[in-house]
């Protein structure tokens, strides 16, 4: 069997919930019940089964002391072999997002890595998206899904929240060039960059975005350079990344990527200012999407609110 030891997990399971308030008043989002088991338990048992065993668990001030407890606890399932290192980042991150949550990680982790939000619930098999990350050699590999049409009222709530994601694919091949929620498509229209690089393209709305992604080591050393605009790794990060794939060429931002793996903090702000030619400049950013199929997966889905109401 092909292993991936290599690789580590990030999941993030440090979300307060302020959209499902009704439920998560009393109980924090990570620790509420599904099938019996707090919801964040379901995310590491999706890593053991596809054999990811190196994980960091990113908790918030509400829910940390509750889920170090359940993990010593008799009550939860057995996943053997799992290295988990719970992190909380301190009273100060509370109100931080997924960026800044990596970026206070970032030294612990050595190798590409799996980012995963803490309310994801699937059987997926990763192997075949890991190991497509691994052939096309990508920067990042972000999991897709097809949405399930289901029959709805004929009429449309111009009130309802959006739920869709948008995305840009060329037509012969899985290179994934734009992806938003339909939430803030207005605010992250396509730039026009995009279709002089690539003309043979399709926007749809067909796929889901899954909330698993498989990250270059390298990006953590972007990460770090960033300022504290930006929060999201959905919204704000992977809009970014894709972006390098049409934008103009920033050698700094290549030698980041695919320059030294590890990076002291002077040292990242340092190569901001070099514009030495060496052999990393001429590394593309190349970002893939893995669209999951029914022979990899045959549920997956993320609690939240959409429409009033909690969805998986």
């Amino acid at each position: 069997m092909t292993t991936f030891t290599e690789f580590q997990a990030v999941v993030f399971a440090g979300e307060y919930g302020s959209r499902l308030t009704d439920l998560t008043n009393n109980v924090p989002k990570p620790l509420l019940p599904v099938a019996n088991v707090p919801l964040f338990w379901h995310a590491l048992d999706m890593l053991h089964r596809n054999h990811i065993f190196d994980i960091i668990l990113i908790t918030n001030e509400k829910s940390d002391e509750n889920i170090r407890e359940f993990l010593k606890s008799e009550d939860f399932p057995p996943l053997p072999n799992l290295n988990i290192d719970v992190v909380y980042p301190g009273p100060d991150s509370d109100d931080c997002g997924m960026v800044e949550a990596l970026r206070f990680v970032a030294d612990r982790i050595k190798h590409d890595f799996i980012v995963i939000s803490g309310d994801v619930v699937s059987d997926i098999n990763l192997h075949q998206m890991l190991q497509q990350h691994r052939a096309e050699d990508a920067t990042i590999t972000v999991c897709l899904t097809e949405n399930a049409i289901v029959k709805g009222p004929n009429s449309v709530d111009k009130k309802s929240p959006k739920c869709r994601d948008f995305s840009i694919l060329p037509a012969d091949s899985d290179r994934l060039l734009f992806l938003a929620p339909e939430e803030d498509f207005e605010e992250m229209k396509p730039k026009h960059q995009l279709f002089v690089k690539f003309q043979n393209v399709h926007l749809t709305a067909r796929y889901s975005n899954c909330h698993i992604y498989i990250m270059k080591q390298g990006l953590l050393n972007v990460i770090k350079s960033l300022d504290d605009n930006f929060s999201s790794i959905t919204a704000e990060f992977i809009p970014y990344i894709l972006e390098l794939q049409y934008g103009k060429r920033d050698k700094a931002i290549m030698r980041m990527i695919f320059g030294e793996s590890e990076l002291q903090d002077d040292e990242v702000h340092d190569y901001k200012h070099q514009n030495d030619k060496d052999s990393q400049n001429d590394r593309e950013v190349l970002c893939f999407a893995y669209k999951a199929t029914l022979g990899a997966v045959t549920y997956i889905g993320f609690c939240a609110n959409c429409n009033g109401r909690c969805i998986f």
